[in-house]
């Protein structure tokens, strides 16, 4: 049976159509897939220089400890990074980061006095070393700069030390990175601001490190004990005044701000036992009460 014109020319536009999704979808993958093994390597390449500075750290000295643990960054310093589209900028602790303190060398006969630091930042020409062997160049040289920024096409790596608090920082990035990690961290500034009208976080104030507890649990305050909630922290720099900010929220609702504090011993029972949801969420964890450091509605008496 012969189609008629009108039959095959309705069929030719669906053939056109689907040949345009076709191409468009092969345009699409061999854009994507590049970007994406790009920045499967970026970070690669991020990994490869954290743990080559790393590894030559504790090479060259025996009192200087090496960490990945985010919460350094309560004490060293952390450049503001801003997406252009965000309200607010994060923290470069946010991505990925090496603390450098000052230890006790292991005991020994006799200590090699070279391989003793005198501060953190005696690291630095480990850092410049390593640096300088993948590509990075310095904006800036000297031993005793408490801001260094390395750049490469592809990587932005931020040394600070924070003379103060004795700590050297060393962070890693890209650019998608900032963008990606802002949109991560836009519900706990919303939840953050609807509780801090009078010092939000602006364009001048920074959030990061943010730590969900179920995915790391890690610290003083770990994952919820009870079923259905889930904790996290975040550093937040708002008006100058750098603290921990603590958030809850439950089967997967919005998070919601609970309380702040410097440090993670900072948090008052008081604090815990504001609401019900709030007290549910914090139950079993480390609370600072007046008779010193509890564990929240148990008999667990944590530290004195």
């Amino acid at each position: 049976m012969t189609k008629s014109k009108e039959q095959q020319t309705k069929d030719m536009r669906v053939r056109a159509t689907l040949a345009s999704f076709v191409l468009l979808f092969i345009l699409g993958l061999a854009f994507v897939v590049p970007m994406v093994v790009t920045l499967f390597k970026t970070d690669k390449s991020i990994d490869t220089i954290l743990r080559n500075v790393t590894n030559q750290t504790k090479q060259q000295f025996d009192n200087v400890d090496v960490s990945d643990s985010p919460w350094p960054a309560q004490m060293g310093s952390e450049v503001k990074l801003r997406d252009a589209v965000q309200t607010f900028s994060i923290g470069s602790q946010s991505f990925p980061t090496i603390n450098f303190t000052l230890s006790e060398p292991l005991p020994t006969v006799k200590q090699d006095p070279t391989r003793l630091a005198n501060t953190p930042q005696d690291a630095h020409r480990v850092i410049a070393d390593v640096m300088q062997s993948k590509g990075l160049t310095a904006d800036r040289t000297g031993d005793e700069l408490p801001v260094i920024n390395y750049v490469s096409d592809a990587i932005h790596c931020v040394e600070l030390y924070d003379r103060a608090q004795s700590v050297l920082t060393l962070s890693c990035y890209y650019q998608q990175l900032i963008a990606s990690r802002s949109e991560e961290y836009k519900p706990f500034v919303s939840a953050y601001n609807e509780a801090n009208t009078d010092k939000p976080i602006t364009t001048e104030d920074s959030i990061g490190p943010v730590v969900i507890k179920s995915k790391n649990g890690t610290g003083v305050i770990g994952s919820s004990r009870t079923a259905d909630y889930d904790i996290t922290e975040a550093v937040v720099i708002a008006g100058n005044q750098k603290q921990l900010a603590l958030f809850y929220n439950k089967g997967n609702g919005p998070w919601k701000f609970i309380t702040s504090a410097q440090d993670e011993y900072g948090f008052t029972c008081g604090s815990f036992t504001t609401n019900p949801e709030v007290r549910a969420a914090m139950y079993d964890q480390i609370c600072l009460s007046n008779t010193g450091h509890v564990k929240l509605d148990t008999n667990n008496r944590a530290l004195q």
